[in-house]
């Protein structure tokens, strides 16, 4: 969102709000009709499925493999438009819309959510910093605007999204407690960095059995960092209840973390070696792949790698 609002400001516009798109998705006037001061949590007023009566599979960019692809071109299928002529409103990226950082939310459909496309999808869970492959954006006007003569303004260090094979970004952010938590404490060690959220369920298993394979393994040669994306830290706190992790908690609530590792599910968990290269990167959790992780681990510490 802070790169979007950037963006457009450069060509002269601005940032939709939820409500613009929400009309232009449905093709009528967005209501709040409980006076809650959000159009989000409302009745469509129009149509669901923007590009027609219902879902038509093959219309938009919506069923890529959203771990081994990225978006299309915007408006390069034909069909994916509505019939006031807006491209791509629940096909190919989830869009940053609203005025302010507490107003940030996503709407539309990402290119793998399928049937799941429609005007009403709402991401309101990340932070005004998060950006992933699934992320992107499109500008208002309240005037007719002229193309700019220069070109389109950089998206900043947030779009330079790390993956495997490459070093480890500095970071660091208040811990859960107190203080502040710092990538410095991974150096020299093999370390797991562990991005959750109090709305993940498979967290709740994922977390302890983190916790086990820290406390299994020799402290001067792994590190673990727990990244919490909440919006409000409260909720970290009141998941975790009485449960002490055995490893710090870094608090990323403006999703400024999370954004530049490129994550599209939680949990997910980056594996590191000691010399700061990511060795491997998993979303979900699973038992199979807890073991296989933990036997990863152990040959690392062991052989020194």
């Amino acid at each position: 969102w802070t790169a979007a609002r950037a963006a457009c400001e450069a060509a002269g516009k601005r940032l939709c709000t939820a409500s613009e798109w929400l009309g232009a998705c449905q093709g009528r006037a967005a209501v709040d009709d409980d006076g809650s001061g959000d159009v989000t949590d409302d009745y469509l007023e129009g149509r669901p499925y923007p590009y027609g009566p219902h879902y038509r599979e093959g219309f938009c960019y919506d069923d890529g493999d959203r771990d081994h692809q990225r978006q299309v071109a915007a408006g390069s299928r034909g069909a994916c438009r509505t019939p006031e002529g807006a491209y791509d409103l629940v096909g190919n990226l989830q869009e940053w819309v609203g005025a302010t950082p507490e107003e940030a939310v996503l709407m539309g459909g990402a290119w793998y959510y399928g049937d799941q496309a429609r005007c009403g999808k709402v991401y309101d869970r990340f932070g005004a910093d998060m950006a992933n492959r699934t992320t992107g954006f499109r500008c208002c006007a309240d005037a007719p605007v002229a193309a700019p003569a220069a070109a389109p303004a950089e998206l900043g260090e947030g779009a330079a999204l790390v993956g495997s094979g490459e070093q480890l970004p500095a970071f660091s952010g208040p811990g859960l407690d107190s203080g502040e938590v710092s990538s410095e404490r991974l150096e020299g060690k093999v370390a797991l960095i562990n991005f959750w959220a109090s709305w993940c369920t498979p967290c709740r298993k994922e977390l302890p059995a983190l916790a086990g394979l820290y406390e299994r393994t020799d402290r001067a040669d792994f590190e673990i960092i727990a990244v919490n994306v909440d919006r409000d830290p409260q909720l970290a706190r009141r998941f975790l209840g009485q449960q002490a992790l055995p490893f710090p908690v870094l608090l990323d609530p403006t999703s400024q973390i999370v954004g530049r590792f490129d994550v599209t599910a939680m949990p997910t968990s980056v594996l590191v070696d000691r010399d700061g290269r990511i060795l491997e990167r998993h979303a979900g959790y699973s038992e199979a792949w807890f073991t296989a992780l933990e036997a990863r681990v152990a040959a690392l510490v062991e052989g020194g790698g």
